[in-house]
C-alpha cells in the first residue's frame, strides 16, 4: 500500500512552526507504517480550523491507498462529519461504542459525561477501535477500496491504535479477519530483570515491548488472531498469571499513573496526610496535588532541606544530625512522626536523601535515600540506592514514597 500522512494541527500549533512535536509523531507513525509493509509517500498538515477538511481528503483518497489522519479531540466532530461526506454515508450512533467509552470511564474512575452518545456518532459501517487505555476512539472508512484511517494524536494512543488498524487493514484486503489486541501492564518495586522473567514465563504467543519511567516499568503485550473474545480471554490469562507472578510489585492494568492510584486510595479511605520533604524538594507534593478532590485529604506539605528547618519544623532532634546524619532511617522516621504529629493526620510521609552529584560518600554514594511512614500503628523506613542524575534521582524517590503508601493502604 502507499499512504500518506495528514496531521490536523490546533490554530496555535500552526503559528508555531518551530514544534517539533508534530514533525516526531510523524516520523514515529511512518516507521510504524513502513514495519507493516506501507510506503508513506506523502505527509501534510492542515489546521483543525480548516472548513475544507472533506475535500483535502476526497482528493487524498483518489490517490492513496491509505489517508492515516492524527487529530487532537478539538477537531473529533468535524473530522466525524468529513469522513462521512467523503465516504457518503450518514452519521449513525454506534451502541457497540457506547457500550466500550461507559466502560472505559468506570475502569478510569471517571464520570461517563453527558455527551458519551455523541461522541460515539460515526459513520455507518466505520470500523471502531478504542486504544489501550484510552478515551478516544479511532476510525477506519473504506471508500471505493481505499481506506481513510483517523486516529487521537496523542503518541501512545496513536501508536496502540496502529496496530489494531494494520491488522483490519490486511484482514480486508486478504478476506480473512485478522485482529490485534494490546493491554499495558504497570509495575514498580523490582528490577527489569525480574520483571522480564515473569513476563517472559506468562506471555507466550504475545509481544511485548518495555519502558520505563523512573522506578516505573511498563509493559505492552499484543496479541493478534481471527478470534477476538480468545484474544481477551488470552490477554485476561496473561495478566492474572502476571500479578500473582508478581504480587504487590504489580501496579495496574492501563495507563493510570501512581500518584492518581494512590490519590484515589486516600480519598477512599478518607486517610489524611502531611509530607515532609527534603531531597525531593516539592516533587511529591506536587504528584499528589495532580489528583483532583486530593485537597480533602492532603493537610499540609514541608520542604525541609536545612537541617535547621529539620529540627524547627519537623521535631527532629539536633544530636541525630551528629550521630546519624540527616540522611538516616532515624532521620526519616522523626520527620515522618513529626509531620504527622504537628499536622494531626492519620499519616505522616517523609523523604531525605542525597540527589547529586555531590555530597556523597562511601558510605551513603549519591543516590542514597531513606523514606519514612508514620500512622497509629507505627511507623517504618525503607533504603533506597536510586541511579542516574539529580532529577532521576529525585523522581524515583517520590515514586517510592508514593509507593510505600500505596502498599501501606492495601495492607501488603
Amino acid at each position: 500500500m502507499i499512504a500518506e500522512i495528514v496531521t490536523v494541527l490546533s490554530e496555535e500549533e500552526m503559528l508555531d512552526p518551530g514544534s517539533s512535536e508534530p514533525e516526531l509523531l510523524e516520523r514515529r507513525m511512518g516507521a510504524l507504517l513502513a514495519e507493516d509493509g506501507t510506503r508513506v509517500l506523502s505527509t501534510r498538515r492542515v489546521s483543525s480550523a480548516s472548513l475544507t477538511l472533506d475535500q483535502l481528503l476526497s482528493e487524498s483518497a483518489a490517490r492513496f491507498d491509505l489517508v492515516l489522519v492524527l487529530h487532537p479531540a478539538e477537531s473529533d466532530k468535524a473530522l466525524r462529519k468529513a469522513l462521512a461526506q467523503v465516504s457518503g454515508r450518514s452519521l449513525v450512533l454506534n451502541e457497540e461504542l457506547v457500550k466500550a467509552l461507559r466502560i472505559r470511564y468506570k475502569r478510569a474512575g471517571r464520570a461517563v459525561p453527558r455527551d458519551v452518545e455523541s461522541r460515539a456518532l460515526i459513520p455507518k459501517e466505520a470500523h471502531w477501535m478504542l486504544p489501550d487505555g484510552g478515551l478516544r476512539p479511532g476510525l477506519v472508512v473504506e471508500v471505493s477500496g481505499r481506506y481513510l484511517g483517523a486516529l487521537p494524536s496523542e503518541a501512545e494512543a496513536s501508536e496502540s491504535l496502529w496496530a489494531q488498524t494494520a491488522a483490519y487493514l490486511k484482514a480486508s484486503f486478504r478476506g480473512v479477519p485478522v485482529y490485534s489486541r494490546r493491554r499495558t501492564l504497570q509495575f514498580i518495586g523490582r528490577s527489569p530483570g525480574q520483571i522480564q522473567k515473569a513476563l517472559k514465563a506468562h506471555t507466550e504467543g504475545a509481544r511485548v515491548a518495555f519502558r520505563c519511567h523512573g522506578s516505573l516499568w511498563a509493559a505492552t503485550l499484543t496479541v493478534q488472531g481471527i478470534d477476538q473474545a480468545r484474544l481477551d480471554r488470552e490477554l485476561d490469562r496473561m495478566t492474572g498469571s502476571i500479578r500473582r507472578e508478581l504480587g504487590a510489585d504489580f501496579l495496574c492494568e492501563g495507563l493510570q499513573s501512581l500518584h492518581e492510584i494512590v490519590g484515589r486510595l486516600l480519598l477512599e479511605q478518607s486517610r489524611s496526610i502531611a509530607l515532609g520533604e527534603s531531597c525531593t524538594g516539592g516533587m511529591l507534593t506536587s504528584l499528589l496535588v495532580d489528583v483532583p478532590g486530593i485537597s480533602a485529604v492532603l493537610d499540609r506539605a514541608v520542604v525541609s532541606y536545612s537541617n535547621r528547618s529539620k529540627t524547627d519544623l519537623l521535631g527532629v532532634s539536633e544530636h541525630l544530625f551528629t550521630t546519624h546524619g540527616a540522611v538516616s532511617r532515624v532521620t526519616a522516621r522523626q520527620m515522618a512522626a513529626g509531620i504527622r504529629a504537628q499536622a494531626g493526620t492519620d499519616i505522616g510521609l517523609a523523604v531525605t536523601g542525597i540527589a547529586g552529584p555531590g555530597g556523597g560518600t562511601r558510605e551513603k554514594p549519591v543516590g542514597t535515600v531513606f523514606i519514612g511512614l508514620a500512622t497509629d500503628q507505627g511507623s517504618e523506613v525503607t533504603e533506597h540506592h536510586f541511579r542516574g542524575d539529580r532529577r532521576e534521582v529525585r523522581l524515583q524517590s517520590a515514586q517510592m514514597a508514593l509507593d510505600l503508601l500505596r502498599r501501606f493502604l492495601l495492607g501488603r
